[in-house]
């Protein structure tokens, strides 16, 4: 069947398949990167600004922790009353942070983790001012 075209019509036949072909793979590669795109639109509206107010909420767990030991070490009253100010800050802070946070969380298991954190926190945080 070959043997009948002509040589002209062989290599038309050849680079237009290999047309085809390119054209079919760069539609293929422009999908992927569509729905690459759309898998990094997400991280950055939905993940990114939860990693960043949990990493927040971190520091101001620790700060918070470094400031209870202070004020127990502390018998100074001037101090004291200084640490104490710091205190009320910092717990503030965490307060906001922890408000912030929560309409970001995405997932159930997410929720119930920090609901186990949330729990834990206010238990915490009663203990010390009492």
């Amino acid at each position: 069947m070959l043997a009948k075209l002509s040589i002209r019509a062989k290599l038309l036949a050849v680079v237009s398949l290999l047309l085809v072909s390119l054209a079919a793979m760069g539609g293929f590669g422009l999908m992927q990167l569509h729905k690459q795109n759309a898998a990094l639109v997400d991280i950055q509206t939905n993940w990114l600004p939860s990693v960043q107010t949990l990493g927040e909420l971190r520091a101001g767990t620790i700060t918070y922790r470094v400031v209870v030991r202070d004020m127990v070490a502390l018998t100074d009253p001037e101090a004291r009353a200084r640490t104490e100010k710091t205190f009320e800050t910092v717990g503030q802070n965490v307060e906001k942070v922890r408000k912030a946070y929560e309409p970001l969380i995405t997932s159930e298991e997410e929720r119930a983790i920090y609901q186990e954190f949330a729990q834990n926190w206010t238990t915490y945080v009663a203990e010390v001012r009492d």
